[in-house]
């Protein structure tokens, strides 16, 4: 019997598959702004609103890798990540980071990964 999850690891693994794809494709060739709107492959920016939360958490591995007095090759190694990837990470040039990812540094940091869902605001907030 299937499980409701079992499509959607499916769905994601299909979009994983995409998107590494098209990245491929990307890094091969480098399209202009044309050529790239032609395509039909551009989906647009990320909302700012979207990114924000992704970029606040990397700044914070960041600071607390710092402040606990690892390099990162040393948290790289503790975790068993390349240390390209980290600095990739850190920096926010990785732009696919997975939950696992995120989890395995937090726990080399000492601390737990909690991800939370928060209801949207009305449209009578707006």
């Amino acid at each position: 019997m299937k499980t409701k999850s079992q499509p959607r690891r499916s769905e994601a693994s299909h979009e994983r598959k995409r998107l590494a794809a098209l990245r491929d494709k990307f890094q091969r060739t480098t399209p202009t702004l044309q050529e790239l709107l032609a395509s039909g492959d551009y989906e647009g920016p990320v909302a700012a609103e979207d990114a924000w939360p992704i970029d606040q958490l990397l700044s914070q591995i960041k600071r607390l890798r710092a402040a606990s007095g690892l390099t990162q090759k040393q948290l790289a190694a503790k975790i068993g990540m390349d240390v390209t990837a980290m600095s990739r990470l850190e920096s926010g040039r990785q732009t696919n980071v997975t939950m696992q990812t995120l989890e395995r540094v937090a726990r080399g940091l000492g601390y737990a990964l909690r991800v939370q869902m928060r209801p949207l605001p009305s449209p009578q907030a707006a």
